[in-house]
């Protein structure tokens, strides 16, 4: 059975992902009530799952195979097509709901993600293995959720994409710790490399910054051990930019500024040269167990900023201080941390600033609050409209 295991991976806040479906190609992959049309560029992407699929005949390994590939690719809807074609034939395949989430979720569509995992878990017998279950696999091998279960891996994905469901929905926070805890609970160390850091993500949302920095050291530790160095990198960033939110007084603020400042300049170290998590230079490592273990130079290993990073933690503005040089060495590490291409100009922005006369400097802002009625986000837009005639500015949001 393939398996889109942990393809969802959120940290707080809406992550809303737009789908493209392409109809084009009159390429059909057609089968008893099957009947799906894709592109001839996602034909040659996916084309081995697409030949599995016409010598296999009824493989339902084979529609799954093609549908996460379709998936993988981006086109949501026209998985979810196949995905429900796989539910028909068969009903008992519970893990097929735990991609429906994903792609739903994907989709924006949190309600009928959140109904895909019930049924899944019911499916199973629920997160503890309690329940009766109704899945073929389940009924043979027992439940995934149990500590020696062959395949607790199963339920230890599905338990983290709930979690990333409730984060993105940002309502049961309750919730989020019930799975992600059970899934620590069950899972072997290699299994929990994205579910530490979920479980960061929402420890820094609800305050506990010390659980935070040390679910993303773990996350970092594991990634590092399965050769992830892209993840790794992106836990170690993360881990390096928590801070409390309100300081108890005037002392802590400046320690947590200084030992912020040194876990950054530690990380750019790294990024240059490598080194070990023995290195003391900073409090960067210190919630890490006391094994020596070597690390490569980070530069330029952080491809994907927007899903490694997700949400900073990054709260010097609230006290109020002068913060240009201490952002100016946070930029100086992404600069380091991520490849070239991720700053190239887009050709239309560049010809259109061959345009100016006098060319004007360029200002980006990366946010989740720009637009709609968020209060943060409109405060921002009357500075951008009134700056406009000496700056450029560029909003990803």
């Amino acid at each position: 059975m393939i398996k889109l295991s942990t393809f969802v991976v959120l940290v707080g806040g809406m992550l809303q992902m737009v789908s493209t479906i392409a109809i084009a190609s009159p390429e059909n992959i057609a089968n008893q009530n099957l009947n799906v049309v894709v592109t001839p560029e996602l034909q040659q992407q996916c084309l081995n799952a697409i030949q599995s699929v016409e010598q296999s005949k009824n493989s339902n390994d084979a529609h799954m195979e093609l549908a996460t590939c379709i998936h993988k690719a981006g086109h949501f809807k026209v998985a979810l097509e196949i995905y429900s074609y796989i539910e028909r034939t068969t009903p008992l395949n519970a893990y097929v709901h735990v991609n429906k989430a994903a792609a739903f979720l994907q989709l924006g569509e949190v309600s009928m993600a959140r109904e895909e995992m019930l049924v899944y878990f019911d499916q199973i017998g629920g997160i503890d293995g309690s329940g009766i279950a109704t899945d073929t696999i389940v009924a043979q091998k027992g439940s995934p959720c149990s500590y020696t279960s062959e395949i607790k891996l199963d339920c230890v994905n599905a338990l983290n994409n709930f979690a990333a469901i409730e984060l993105t929905d940002g309502k049961k926070s309750s919730a989020v710790t019930t799975y992600l805890n059970r899934a620590m609970e069950i899972g072997d160390e290699e299994m929990l490399q994205k579910v530490y850091v979920n479980y960061g993500g929402h420890l820094a949302t609800i305050g506990d910054h010390d659980g935070a920095a040390d679910a993303f050291s773990k996350g970092f530790l594991i990634n590092l051990k399965l050769g992830d160095f892209e993840s790794a990198t992106a836990s170690l960033a993360r881990r390096a930019l928590i801070i409390p939110t309100v300081a108890e007084s005037a002392e802590e603020v400046e320690r947590t500024r200084v030992n912020f400042a040194k876990r950054i300049e530690h990380i750019m170290k790294l990024a240059n040269d490598g080194g070990t998590t023995s290195t003391t230079s900073s409090d960067l490592f210190h919630l890490l167990p006391g094994e020596d273990i070597s690390i490569p130079k980070l530069s330029n290993t952080l491809h994907d900023w927007t899903t490694g990073i997700q949400v900073p933690h990054f709260n010097y503005h609230y006290q109020g201080f002068q913060d240009n040089s201490i952002q100016k060495k946070v930029a100086d590490m992404f600069t380091l941390l991520c490849p070239d291409e991720l700053y190239e100009v887009s050709p239309h922005v560049r010809q259109r600033h061959q345009r100016h006369v006098r060319r004007k400097k360029r200002i980006g802002i990366i946010s989740s609050l720009i637009g709609g009625d968020e209060p943060h986000g409109l405060l921002v837009q009357p500075v951008v409209r009134h700056l406009r005639n000496i700056f450029d500015f560029y909003i990803i949001r």
